[in-house]
């Protein structure tokens, strides 16, 4: 069996230190509980730099992954690729801005901030299910396709959560999406 190719194994690693980053920011700052507060809020605190790290981390493995799926993947979805590009821009945009306190949005800049987080998001769940429909019907990717549809599950659950649940969906989201990267980019990075 063939090795992963560099870029596969950039988005691996990218997506598995913007994990562990988020990771680390619970243990560094429990002020903010999941219960009520979601992951943007770690950008207001003291260790701001980390989640921006995370964020551009997260950019970084979709901009790998799209490139190891053009590059490297006869037959690859290009659509696929394509929302990967953009969740990454939505990523550092998100990165470059913080949020307002509490989740609302009240300046330009947190406007963009909200906006593309929200982009990063929902294209990089278009982007799975574009991806893994293509390698499921192709060769029968069950486990890429199960995780897409997780992935889009988790992205349903955090459009619509109940209010006591703030900030839970969030992290079942970037958990489902750095899952979703890591997987990808290691079992479809092979030249």
């Amino acid at each position: 069996m063939d090795k992963p190719s560099g870029s596969a194994w950039l988005a691996f690693l990218s997506a598995l230190l913007a994990a562990s980053l988020i990771l680390v920011l619970h243990w560094l700052d429990p002020q903010y509980l999941p219960a009520r507060h979601d992951l943007a809020q770690y950008m207001l605190g003291k260790y701001s730099w980390l989640m921006r790290a995370a964020l551009v981390l997260l950019a970084v493995a979709a901009v790998s992954l799209a490139y190891t799926l053009v590059v490297n993947v006869p037959g690859s979805s290009r659509l696929g690729a394509f929302l990967l590009l953009l969740a990454a821009f939505g990523f550092l945009f998100a990165s470059f801005f913080a949020p307002g306190p509490g989740g609302v949005a009240t300046t330009l800049a947190e406007e963009v901030h909200s906006g593309g987080l929200g982009m990063a998001m929902f294209t990089a769940v278009l982007a799975g299910l574009a991806v893994s429909w293509r390698s499921f019907r192709a060769s029968g990717g069950w486990p890429s396709f199960l995780v897409a549809v997780g992935l889009a599950a988790a992205w349903l659950w955090l459009q619509f959560a109940p209010e006591g649940l703030t900030g839970w969906p969030d992290r079942v989201f970037m958990a489902a999406l750095t899952l979703w990267y890591a997987a990808t980019a290691i079992f479809s990075g092979r030249p």
